[in-house]
């Protein structure tokens, strides 16, 4: 998701991009709050290029409320969501970070979670794509 405002626009991306956008003004003005983790940190820093690297960063550092902390008890939820989702495990530990930060909506534009949100869900957690959710929050 925080890639989004950096992709070579499609018609998807740019309404992901919108919804990102519209996400990060309702965090301004604290109707939402935005957990993240070093998770997803680690993973902007796998970004091959340079500027992208650094702006996706920059984004997650400058939106984010709050950073879920990697516990033991993160990391065994991580390996029951691989197993029981058929998740792959970098994809779990984010969704594990969410569980343990008390998030309720997991946001995501990867395909492969949202195919799974079903099983997911068992963990008590909503997954939603970031435009599925901002049209649910404006009804």
């Amino acid at each position: 998701m925080w890639c989004r405002p950096f992709d070579k626009p499609t018609p998807r991306i740019t309404t992901e991009t919108d919804a990102l956008h519209r996400i990060l003004s309702m965090a301004d003005e604290t109707k939402i709050e935005i957990i993240s983790s070093g998770i997803v940190l680690f993973e902007a820093s796998m970004i091959d290029a340079a500027e992208k690297r650094d702006a996706v960063s920059a984004l997650i550092l400058k939106s984010a409320d709050m950073f879920a902390e990697v516990t033991g008890e993160m990391e065994r939820l991580a390996a029951d969501l691989t197993s029981k989702c058929r998740l792959d495990s970098m994809d779990a530990a984010h969704i594990a970070a969410a569980v343990k930060g008390n998030a309720d909506v997991f946001l995501t534009t990867d395909d492969e979670i949202l195919d799974r949100r079903d099983c997911i869900s068992k963990f008590r957690i909503v997954v939603k794509n970031p435009a599925d959710y901002v049209k649910g929050v404006q009804r």
